[in-house]
Formats: C-alpha cells, sequence, structure tokens
C-alpha cells in the first residue's frame, strides 16, 4: 500500500519532467533558424580564440577543434536552457512551458517570452564571461593544447562574409526627366553591426539625396558580417561607410 502511494506521489512529478524537457526540445527545434545565428556567433568566436593562439597549427589541429566545438556547444545550450527556465518561473500557470499542448503554443511563448530577449540573456556580460570561463577550462582538459601556456583573447573587428554583393544605383525608384536631374554622390552611413553581425541602428551623415539615402540602408541591411569581439566577449561595433552611387547612362 505505502509502495503504491509513492509511486502515485512521483508519478505527476516525472510527469511535469518529462513535459517540460519534451516542450522545451520542442521550444528549440520550432526555432531553430532564429537561434542559429546565435551559436554561428559563439563558433565562429571559438574559431578566432583558436587561430590567436596558434592552435589550428598543431599537430590534430582539427579533432581538437571539432571536439572543442562539441563541448562549448553544450555550455551555450546549457546557458540558453537555463535562462529559458527563469523566464518560465515568473509566468502564471497555465502560461508555463510544461503546460503548453501544441507547437502553436510554444511558437507563442517563444515569440511573447523568449524572443525578445534572445541577444540579452545569450549575449549578457555576465553570461559571456561565464562561457569563457568555461571555454578556459575546456582548455585546461587539453592540456597538449596549449602547452603549460594561459589562454588568450583577440579582439577582432567584424568581417564581412556576404560575397558579391554589390549596392547598385536606385535606377526604377524615380521616373527622371533629363539626365542631369538624376543625383549622384556619396552617401556617409554610421550603423552599428550588433552581435549576431547583423547591421542596425542606420544614421545618414552626409548625403546628396534621400533616395540615394534609401538605396544606401535597404543594401546594407542585406550584408551580414561575423561580429566583433573585443578581449573575447562578442559585441557591437558602430562603423561608418561610404557608399558612392554614380548614374550610367545609355
Amino acid at each position: 500500500m505505502k509502495l503504491t502511494l509513492l509511486l502515485l506521489c512521483l508519478l505527476p512529478i516525472s510527469l511535469v519532467f518529462s513535459n517540460q524537457q519534451e516542450n522545451l526540445n520542442k521550444l528549440i527545434s520550432l526555432n531553430k533558424n532564429e537561434l542559429k545565428p546565435i551559436f554561428s556567433a559563439y563558433t565562429y568566436q571559438l574559431n578566432e580564440i583558436i587561430e590567436f593562439n596558434k592552435l589550428d597549427k598543431m599537430k590534430n589541429a582539427d579533432y581538437f577543434k571539432a571536439s572543442l566545438k562539441g563541448d562549448y556547444v553544450k555550455v551555450i545550450v546549457s546557458t540558453f536552457i537555463d535562462e529559458v527556465n527563469q523566464i518560465d518561473a515568473d509566468l502564471p500557470s497555465e502560461k508555463k512551458l510544461k503546460n503548453l499542448s501544441s507547437d502553436e503554443e510554444i511558437i507563442g511563448y517563444y515569440s511573447n517570452n523568449i524572443s525578445p530577449n534572445l541577444q540579452r540573456i545569450m549575449f549578457d556580460k555576465k553570461n559571456q564571461k561565464a562561457h569563457l570561463d568555461s571555454l578556459i577550462e575546456l582548455f585546461k582538459s587539453r592540456p597538449k593544447l596549449l602547452n603549460g601556456k594561459d589562454i588568450k583573447f583577440p579582439s577582432v573587428k567584424p568581417k564581412l562574409i556576404t560575397k558579391n554583393v554589390r549596392i547598385k544605383y536606385p535606377y526604377g525608384e524615380v521616373k527622371f526627366g533629363k539626365s542631369t536631374e538624376r543625383p549622384q554622390g556619396d552617401v556617409i552611413v554610421e550603423y552599428i553591426i550588433n552581435r549576431l553581425g547583423r547591421p542596425k541602428s542606420f544614421k545618414i551623415l552626409s548625403s546628396t539625396d534621400k533616395i540615394l539615402n534609401d538605396a544606401a540602408v535597404n543594401g546594407l541591411k542585406s550584408f551580414k558580417y561575423n561580429p566583433g569581439i573585443n578581449d573575447g566577449y562578442i559585441t557591437g561595433i558602430r562603423i561608418r561607410q561610404k557608399i558612392p552611387f554614380k548614374a550610367v547612362y545609355k
């Protein structure tokens, strides 16, 4: 009798854990396209640290890089899960992740609670420090990598990864009359390359025409970068760029 009561008491707990874990897996799977750039940024960070410390030159470098990447991704996933659980703890019972029963509800949960906070929780300075501390431990667990040396963290400017993209003159935007009426000249734009490597927060510093401004900003929005790194930390970087526009007459 006592054993039966014990099992009845434990059953709801196991079901709650099962539902929470199952829905957490769904949360990640259903929103993998938005989460992917987060892990890409951290993978890039790891690659830059490996290159900066010249570990890519050593014997069996590919094996060590693959092993490190796998363990580091686990660290990042763990942070994500911890942050989701903290957010979830403040929600009313009916809105908690474990009590959701459909993919639509889980997608809504992510959109309302996780997505608005995603960059903050994944690139928070406290979390980034914890990630770097974990990375140091991962290196220490592989003593042959550093040969007794301390790991060093680089500072790196954002690197453009979009290939063969050129900002074109906006011929189709306005029907101009005489050829001399077409605006030309340079547009100088200031913007931030965020921690996902996306250009944001555009500010026109100098220009000759609003049409060129719009063309410059729309063109820059299509650019993708590897993010900036400052002493190992993934960071947003503010830059200025001059974009020349010259009309070609036929």
